[in-house]
């Protein structure tokens, strides 16, 4: 038996029933691919009850186990986690504990009850977040505290290499803790589903390109209505579809908006997909219009599906999976006259079209399960074994 079979890692992750998104997509993969440790996952639940759930363990494969905690999203909230996960911990004894927030708010006070209860345990931080998003919409106070104890952790993990750099600005100054591992794809995963075929009548007569989108319906963060804005422009001068797949809070809105332009009928909101690879595989230009990311794996997921790209120039992640603009376009953020003009080339030119899908093909091969995976387990060995960061 290996000798780190028991050690003991448990995950901490908020709202993990309800997450439809690539941080909870990516921990998953993480979580059944990663090999010789005792996993738990601590699932924090403030968005689904109980008796919502008919399969907890639902994507987790067997060996890895899963401890939900139920509660109110209220003002006692982190005082309720505070408890409950230290509790847990103390019961525990795990050799690690890793935190998966939601944000850099929830990192910062998982790595606070961590240290608190366990003050000899080594901590680490997966950052899929943009964390100046998240400490401006803090007080001066909370600001304070949340950078206080994100610097209480051994390591931190960051997806992107721009995303190190802010952390680094940020949060350390210098000090060397912050390290940048690629969310990892199952590329021979996501092609057997991208064979799968689509009922919708746009998908089977293809009489008019397809754009596609794929993201939660949040305009906090996912910027929906310029996509649309632009998708109006584009279809003044090239018939033209448009499909998004996803569900969230800002859904009526983003009807609401395509009726009042006149092209609801030209736009399909396919809501959530348990597959969106066939979308992505039968369409002829992926859009993200997000106002900030992380590392953007849908960009990755929709390149591997032969998708051409057009992407917002945001932070995190875009910019640095299209090299600079060499493996698809990039548009400033909120600039949907700029978007609609590149839909426009891509469409009119397929050479350009050609040369994008076989470049993004070739690219995601730098962004592969079997390289992230082998990342973590040295990561983790040398924490476990070494000691190194302490």
């Amino acid at each position: 038996m290996d000798k780190n079979k028991q050690k003991k890692i448990i995950f901490v992750f908020d709202n993990w029933f309800n997450d439809k998104g690539g941080r909870k997509k990516v921990t998953l993969s993480l979580l059944n691919n990663i090999k010789n440790f005792n996993l738990t996952i601590f699932a924090i639940e403030t968005k689904t009850s109980f008796f919502q759930i008919s399969n907890f363990k639902e994507g987790l494969l067997n060996g890895i186990n899963i401890a939900p905690f139920f509660t109110k999203h209220d003002i006692f909230l982190p005082l309720k986690i505070f408890f409950k996960l230290g509790y847990f911990l103390r019961v525990e004894k795990p050799n690690l504990v890793v935190a998966v927030g939601g944000g850099t708010h929830s990192d910062a006070l998982f790595v606070l009850i961590s240290k608190f209860f366990l003050p000899q345990i080594p901590t680490v931080i997966i950052n899929h977040s943009n964390p100046e998003y998240f400490l401006k919409k803090q007080n001066l106070m909370l600001r304070y505290l949340t950078k206080i104890c994100f610097r209480k952790t051994d390591v931190v993990v960051a997806v992107s290499k721009e995303l190190k750099k802010h952390l680094d600005e940020i949060f350390f100054k210098g000090k060397d803790r912050c390290f940048t591992i690629y969310n990892g794809l199952n590329l021979n995963n996501i092609q057997k589903k991208s064979y799968e075929p689509i009922s919708h009548e746009w998908f089977i007569k293809k009489d008019n390109p397809i754009i596609l989108s794929v993201a939660r319906l949040d305009e906090q963060q996912k910027d929906f209505k310029n996509l649309i804005k632009a998708f109006n422009l584009l279809i003044k001068k090239i018939e033209a579809r448009l499909v998004i797949v996803g569900d969230g809070p800002d859904k009526k809105d983003l009807e609401f908006l395509a009726e009042n332009l006149g092209i609801k009928e030209k736009i399909w909101f396919a809501g959530f997909q348990d597959n969106p690879y066939k979308f992505m595989a039968k369409s002829d230009i992926f859009v993200l219009s997000s106002k900030h990311e992380a590392l953007p794996t849908v960009l990755l997921e929709a390149m591997a599906c032969g998708s051409v790209i057009v992407s917002s120039d945001c932070n995190y992640g875009p910019r640095e999976i299209l090299n600079n603009g060499e493996y698809g376009f990039l548009v400033p953020v909120g600039d949907y006259k700029k978007m609609a003009d590149v839909m426009e080339k891509i469409i009119m030119n397929d050479k350009i079209k050609k040369q994008l899908v076989a470049l993004g093909k070739n690219r995601v091969k730098d962004f592969t399960i079997e390289k992230n995976i082998k990342a973590y387990e040295e990561l983790f060995n040398k924490i476990l074994d070494k000691n190194e960061f302490k």
